[in-house]
């Protein structure tokens, strides 16, 4: 962190940091689960999930996953540490995925509760679904912090 300058924080809100970040990396894990040839290559499970190569090792291991398919890439997503990986998981572990509270919407996203209810009242629901989401998260306010590399 020592090449990078602090700017400072700026306002934003959800729907950004989805489109921007979030977004991109679901896609890219869809795109390499429908194209890589299984067995997954480590390499490219430790990249397309953002997780250490030790720690994949390491979940491999403890949860003795054999096979790098599709069924092995699921159970490491879901024990490893890729926040992608993990609001993947928790929105498969709703039972119902077409109505969305804010405790949902929270869970899923690991977002302040409070931030999310505050979005809720503002668009005077207790409810949404999902082509709702994106209004939702524009409302959903975040602080972003700035930084310049130094190099």
């Amino acid at each position: 962190m020592n090449s990078f300058l602090p700017l400072g924080v700026s306002p934003t809100n959800f729907q950004y940091i989805y489109k921007h970040y979030i977004k991109p990396q679901i896609i890219a894990i869809d795109i390499f689960i429908k194209s890589s040839e299984q067995p997954y290559s480590l390499e490219g499970i430790s990249e397309i999930l953002g997780i250490d190569y030790h720690d994949l090792l390491h979940i491999i291991d403890e949860y003795d996953i054999t096979t790098l398919d599709k069924t092995g890439f699921f159970k490491i997503m879901t024990k490893s540490s890729s926040y992608v990986g993990n609001l993947i998981s928790r929105q498969f572990s709703m039972s119902n995925k077409s109505v969305y509270t804010p405790e949902n919407i929270a869970y899923i996203y690991n977002l302040d509760i409070n931030s999310v209810e505050e979005a809720f009242y503002v668009l005077g629901t207790t409810y949404i679904d999902e082509k709702e989401l994106g209004t939702l998260f524009k409302n959903i306010k975040l602080s972003k912090y700035n930084f310049k590399a130094l190099y």
